[in-house]
C-alpha cells in the first residue's frame, strides 16, 4: 500500500466511526418539519396570539383601611418593591381570602368585619410577574397582626409568662424554701 492509500483508509475508518454517533443524535425538529421550541406548544399559542402570563405571590405589609378595603402599604417582598406599590395604598377584594384574624366584635366568628382601621395587616395575591395591572386586587390571604387568631394561642404559640427564681442561701447557695407570714 502506497502512502496515499493509507491515508484514504484511515480518513474511511474515522468517517465510519463517526457515523454511527451522528445517525444516532436526536434531530431537532419535530414532525412537521418545523424546529422543536423548548417549552412544548408554547410557540403556537404565541402565534394564535394566545400567551401565557406568569404569576407570582405578592406578599405585603402595610395597615388597613374598612371603609373601603384597601392597605396602606409600608414594606413587601422583591416583587411587591419592583412593582412601585410600597407607600401607595391599594384596593383589595376580601371576598374568597384566607382570613387569619382574631375575633374583635364577639360575634363567634373571625370575619373580615374583626379587622378594623388601622390595624397592621399582611395580604398575599398573585398578579402577573412583571405588570400588577390595575386594582383592586383579589387576595388570597389576609392575617391581622393587631388582634393575632384565637388559634394561635390555642396551639400554644404565646410565649409563657415568667417566673420568679426561688430564693437561694447566699452562705450555702441551696435553695430556701419560702415561709409564710
Amino acid at each position: 500500500m502506497t502512502k496515499n492509500n493509507r491515508r484514504l483508509a484511515a480518513l474511511i475508518g474515522v468517517a465510519v466511526l463517526a457515523a454511527p454517533g451522528t445517525a444516532m443524535a436526536k434531530s431537532k425538529e419535530g414532525h412537521g418539519g418545523e424546529a422543536r421550541v423548548k417549552g412544548g406548544n408554547h410557540a403556537k399559542a404565541l402565534a394564535k396570539g394566545k400567551s401565557k402570563v406568569r404569576t407570582v405571590k405578592y406578599v405585603l405589609k402595610g395597615t388597613y383601611d374598612a371603609a373601603d378595603s384597601s392597605v396602606t402599604i409600608v414594606s413587601g417582598n422583591g416583587h411587591v418593591k419592583k412593582a412601585g406599590l410600597v407607600g401607595d395604598r391599594v384596593v383589595f377584594d376580601f371576598t374568597n381570602a384566607r382570613l387569619s384574624v382574631g375575633d374583635t366584635n364577639g360575634d363567634g366568628a373571625s370575619t373580615l368585619a374583626d379587622v378594623v382601621t388601622g390595624d397592621k395587616v399582611q395580604v398575599q395575591l398573585r398578579l402577573p410577574r412583571l405588570a400588577p395591572g390595575a386594582g383592586p386586587y383579589v387576595a388570597s390571604r389576609l392575617k391581622d397582626y393587631t388582634h393575632e387568631s384565637d388559634d394561635a394561642a390555642e396551639a400554644g404559640e404565646t410565649a409563657p409568662a415568667p417566673t420568679a427564681p426561688a430564693p437561694t442561701d447566699p452562705a450555702s447557695g441551696t435553695t430556701v424554701p419560702e415561709t409564710s407570714a
